[in-house]
């Protein structure tokens, strides 16, 4: 329960039954999907005979602040005048799974997976590693114009972002104008 008060089971945040027990002894018992940065009180209780007696001392503890993964500063490389190779790597997961990650990017240093529109690749999930490099191939980009990227890793804790890098695209080539010769007659 996350109030010293409410700790019975009518009140509890969650309940953990481990069935029967014939002896004396201690039990273990797993709490999952905790919010993080809250403080929890947990104590131990027995149901025997429709009666339930709680252990007169409650634990307190806090879960761990949640904290999102961590990216290095992205490259650009392969730039013509309407596409690109962005590249990031996660250096630090945070000890947990990335659930999706990719690049951003638009016209403004403030692009974000909020304001990004299509402009977004999404590479799903990542088991935990040491560094982990990733790109993307960004197309259709309008030419001689600067572009901002990020890339981003979203985990059980949120989202987070690289430092924004930015790139400008190659001018348009220069269009190829045939000419056909023809012959004039007097």
């Amino acid at each position: 329960a996350t109030d010293k008060n409410n700790l019975s089971i009518l009140k509890a945040d969650g309940i953990s039954e481990l069935g029967a027990k014939t002896s004396p002894g201690q039990f273990v018992s797993e709490m999952t999907n905790l919010t993080p940065n809250t403080l929890y009180y947990v104590t131990g209780y027995v149901t025997s005979n429709g009666s339930t007696a709680y252990h007169p001392n409650s634990l307190a503890f806090k879960t761990l602040e949640g904290k999102a993964p961590v990216m290095s500063t992205g490259v650009a490389t392969g730039i013509t005048h309407n596409a690109a190779n962005i590249s990031n790597v996660i250096t630090d997961f945070i000890g947990t799974k990335v659930l999706e990650h990719g690049h951003v990017w638009g016209t403004s240093p403030t692009v974000d997976l909020t304001n990004c529109g299509n402009n977004k690749t999404a590479k799903g999930a990542v088991e935990e590693s040491d560094d982990y490099p990733f790109s993307s191939t960004v197309q259709g980009l309008v030419a001689n114009t600067q572009y901002y990227f990020k890339a981003y890793a979203t985990n059980e804790f949120g989202s987070s972002y690289s430092t924004v890098a930015d790139f400008t695209t190659a001018p348009a080539p220069a269009p190829v104008i045939a000419i056909q010769s023809v012959d004039i007659e007097e």
